[in-house]
């Protein structure tokens, strides 16, 4: 599995640390240096399932269509090619399974040679080759804007896709430099995916009835069965696959609520479960028997995002920049997770998380400061009536749209309920039924503040479709994964500029320069990034939090 690229998340601080721990023992977990359990695959049973529970099952499994979120990977990963894999710590190699070498070329202009695996073919029979990326690039390139993608970051800097030596060798140059290119054709789909709008757009989706047509995969495993209506999908170990054999039969993907997980893992009906700063679900875990708990790097990154879409009360940046600066991320932080985190230290970046290369913390750029949030509410005739403020007759509140069975969200929308209400903003907070959070909510620019997750990768450039807002050829916004719309053309020219530079340091300080410029128009703000906690059953290996690495699906299984 590719780490999850900056996709959104529903948000993963799970449980309330302030509930008491049901009465049992509880000790903050430390990072472990083998979260994952690592074992010698051929040492491991053959055969066996993983039931690996979603808090949101996807829809669409077209991974690069524009409804997709972080949870599409989970699934994907186990299906799909990708050119590259990194480990935990952001090292990248060439995926060997699909390609035998990948090769940057000092032409004139930026050049890679991608050489695939002879051995490598679609599901269907056919072999992957050069066409694949050429109809991909095509598809996300953004010169049809009938194709929904999520992101063009990449394919629109690339110039042509051409044949090499032979069908299993395609010849990628550039108009512009990409610094990110290794992050370009993961996942990979087949032509038949790109080649067609409707397949694109539509060919992924699980309906009641299935899928239209059989998913054309290339990975491990394959699809086996489906059921949207309970919402689960099993993958199954795939007989042609042509790299190491999987351990496992089959993987079942299935929705759970968050809230739900723990019980269900006692229970026996899922094999693991994310844990979060819950301290309740925490000593459950500890105080149970056949579970292991397990703390790894944490890719996922906390954030309060703005609607600044025209006609909204959050469209005024001064509006905006003063709610920010009502919110106190050391003490919302502190009371999550202090339970559970020895030192819970809140984020000041959205570009570059915490341990990364790159990280530096601009809490000055977007500081807390009530008293300064106050006046600048009153200088834009928001005044103090009663508890909260109004104006021309009309109250200041803001709605802030979150996933309903979500313990992280509604906690941490409580406090910051809280703590508008000091500056005399009302905050409602509006539970909405997961499976349609990000589609009939977020996508659609329905909310005025929302909480959710982005999951960071080993690819800092990746952020155009996030903090970019580029305008289309009839003058309308391509806001990608930008759900606020919020913008300007200074920032999309330092992310073009950041994308472009082959220089690591410099490429580094133009990030964070864009940072510095997220936070100045309150486009959103990065909360906190704790440890990655699961419980899982004491004899599943080759399996836990891998922060921005890859999971190999082939290497999990059970000990005998």
């Amino acid at each position: 599995m590719r780490p999850v690229g900056r996709r959104a998340m529903l948000l993963g601080l799970t449980g309330l640390p302030l509930l008491a721990s049901c009465g049992l023992e509880l000790t903050r977990p430390k990072l472990s240096e083998d979260p994952t359990r690592k074992a010698d695959p051929a040492a491991l049973r053959q055969g066996g399932v993983l039931r690996w529970p979603l808090d949101m099952f996807p829809v669409n499994f077209n991974y690069n269509q524009a409804d997709m979120t972080g949870y599409t990977a989970a699934v994907i990963g186990a299906l799909m090619p990708s050119s590259h894999t990194s480990d935990p710590h952001g090292k990248i190699r060439v995926n060997t399974d699909y390609f035998t070498a990948i090769e940057l070329r000092e032409d004139a202009r930026q050049t890679v040679v991608y050489t695939i695996n002879p051995k490598a073919h679609w599901s269907d029979g056919s072999p992957i080759t050069w066409e694949d990326l050429k109809a991909q690039w095509q598809a996300q390139s953004g010169n049809n804007p009938d194709y929904q993608v999520s992101s063009t970051t990449g394919y629109r800097d690339i110039a042509a896709v051409e044949r090499g030596t032979d069908d299993r060798q395609a010849v990628v140059s550039f108009q512009r430099n990409y610094a990110d290119w290794r992050s370009l054709f993961s996942y990979l789909y087949p032509k038949s995916t790109n080649d067609d709008t409707a397949a694109f757009n539509k060919g992924w989706i699980l309906n009641l009835s299935g899928f239209a047509q059989t998913p054309i995969t290339a990975g491990p495993f394959k699809i086996g069965s489906s059921d949207a209506g309970q919402k689960r999908l099993t993958v199954v170990a795939d007989p042609h696959w042509w790299g190491g054999a999987p351990r496992l039969d089959s993987i079942v993907f299935l929705e759970l609520a968050p809230d739900a997980q723990i019980g269900a893992l006692q229970n026996d009906e899922i094999d693991f479960a994310s844990l979060g700063s819950s301290a309740p679900n925490l000593a459950i875990a500890e105080n149970t028997r056949s579970l292991d708990i397990r703390t790894g790097p944490n890719q996922f990154l906390g954030n309060l995002t703005f609607n600044g879409k025209p006609g909204g009360v959050c469209a005024d940046m001064r509006l905006r920049r003063a709610v920010a600066m009502g919110v106190d991320r050391e003490r919302l932080v502190s009371t999550l997770l202090g339970a559970v985190v020895a030192k819970p230290e809140a984020s000041y970046n959205l570009v570059f998380i915490k341990g990364s290369e790159g990280y530096e913390d601009h809490r000055a750029a977007l500081p807390y400061d009530p008293e300064a949030a106050a006046a600048e509410l009153d200088r834009l005739g928001w005044t103090q009536r009663g508890p909260f403020r109004a104006k021309e007759g009309r109250q200041l509140s803001l709605r802030l749209v979150i996933p309903a069975q979500s313990p992280s969200s509604t906690n941490n929308a409580k406090i910051l309920q809280q703590m508008l209400a000091e500056i005399g903003v009302e905050l409602v907070i509006v539970p909405v039924a997961v499976n349609g959070f990000f589609r009939d909510y977020i996508n659609a620019g329905n909310f005025d503040l929302t909480l959710f997750s982005w999951g960071h990768t080993p690819y800092p450039t990746d952020i155009g479709s996030i903090f970019g807002l580029y305008p289309k050829a009839d003058g309308t916004l391509d806001t990608q994964q930008n759900y606020g719309q919020i913008g300007s053309p200074e920032i999309n020219d330092l992310i073009a500029r950041m994308q472009q530079e082959l220089d690591v340091e410099k490429m580094l300080r133009i990030g964070n320069q864009i940072d510095v410029k997220i936070a100045e128009i309150v486009h959103s703000m990065s909360l906190s990034q704790a440890p990655a906690n699961i419980a899982a059953r004491s004899e599943l290996r080759n399996f836990g939090p891998v922060g921005i690495g890859d999971v190999d699906y082939t290497a999990i299984g059970y000990i005998h």
